[in-house]
């Protein structure tokens, strides 16, 4: 058996949550973020938000020669196209569980995006701040991000007095919230962070002072630190300076948003997809994606309450997110939309039955 890495265990644990359902591109898409309908849809239903874009740089010659190890150690296997974990499998993701620890804050779908300017903005503050508290004006700055200096230029404290506050703020808020969190996650975070004669480090530096853990576990954790600060910025005058603008109530790709300002505006899908030049099904997408999001979405207008009450009776009784076979196991004829539409509802953040 070859040594496993992080990596490893967070296939072997996706393969598990997905129940043999899906594809491994479905997996590569999961796990490095495509923004595709089906992508979306599987994170919904599979409750997959600690999976999704947790490593958005994979290239995909590297995720398959990762998947060949695995299926080569007899861990998984493949049927009809379909990724199924082997018992060896289950064993063994078992014990490595993903999320971990600390990391159960991770939320890709909700905060993979806001916390990379909300990183940076935080980072080259508290490295200009430092600075200049020591009165020393030259250093080489954490980011380039030509966004990212304006917004710090905005918001920079003008007198010594206001820079000592905000220095103050900034470590008190930081350090009662992370230290909530395990001390190896705290660790992590402080250790990237750069400032006077003190540079950050690496996630492959701070992996080889942190012995149990690879670079991808560091990076990993550390995104999942950034989750849970985005998370509780409601508790922190400061972090929700640093993340104004950057979290948005819901959660759509672009054309989405496009198809749902036409909704709000009571046009029909057929008008909508006339109107956009876009196929019927491109729009009941993004339909689909909107239900998920929005907890105002009138699901009623397009499924009636007896239709959704038994597709969920059989996703149930069937232990299934496949849609053909829950269509065969419906008592009346349905649409494919239907289901999808139905399990995007109540697999969002609708929970509770209607």
């Amino acid at each position: 058996m070859h040594d496993l890495s992080f990596r490893h265990f967070v296939l072997l644990n996706l393969l598990r949550r997905l129940h043999g359902e899906r594809t491994t591109n479905s997996m590569f898409h999961i796990l490095t973020g495509k923004k595709s309908s089906q992508t979306i849809q599987d994170t919904k239903w599979y409750k997959l938000h600690s999976y999704f874009q947790a490593f958005p740089d994979w290239k995909g010659k590297h995720f398959h020669k990762d998947m060949s190890l695995l299926r080569e150690c007899g861990l998984y296997k493949e049927e009809d196209g379909r990724a199924l974990l082997t018992e060896k499998g289950k064993e063994q993701a078992e014990q490595f569980l993903i999320p971990v620890h600390g990391s159960s804050f991770f939320n890709g779908w909700k905060y993979a995006d806001a916390s990379i300017p909300f990183w940076r903005r935080l980072a080259l503050f508290s490295q200009s701040l430092s600075h200049a508290l020591y009165e020393h004006k030259t250093f080489l700055p954490v980011s380039h991000d030509l966004a990212t200096q304006m917004w710090v230029k905005q918001f920079w404290p003008k007198t010594k007095a206001s820079k000592i506050d905000m220095a103050s703020s900034i470590h008190n808020e930081l350090f009662h919230l992370l230290h909530e969190l395990p001390e190896e996650d705290a660790h992590i975070f402080v250790s990237r962070l750069s400032g006077y004669e003190l540079n950050g480090y690496t996630f492959q530096q701070i992996a080889e002072h942190i012995h149990a853990m690879d670079a991808d576990e560091v990076f990993y954790r550390f995104q999942s630190v950034l989750h849970y600060l985005l998370d509780h910025r409601s508790r922190s005058p400061i972090l929700s300076i640093f993340s104004e603008g950057l979290v948005k109530d819901v959660t759509l790709t672009s054309t989405a948003a496009k198809t749902y300002a036409h909704l709000k505006q009571g046009r029909t899908l057929q008008d909508i997809a006339s109107v956009r030049q876009l196929k019927n099904s491109t729009i009941e997408d993004h339909v689909v994606e909107i239900a998920s999001e929005d907890t105002d979405f009138p699901i009623h207008h397009y499924v009636p309450q007896e239709v959704q009450t038994e597709i969920l009776r059989v996703a149930k009784q069937t232990g299934t997110y496949r849609l053909k076979i829950i269509k065969e196991q419906m008592t009346q004829p349905i649409d494919y939309f239907s289901i999808r539409l139905t399990l995007a509802w109540h697999g969002g953040h609708h929970e509770q039955n209607t």
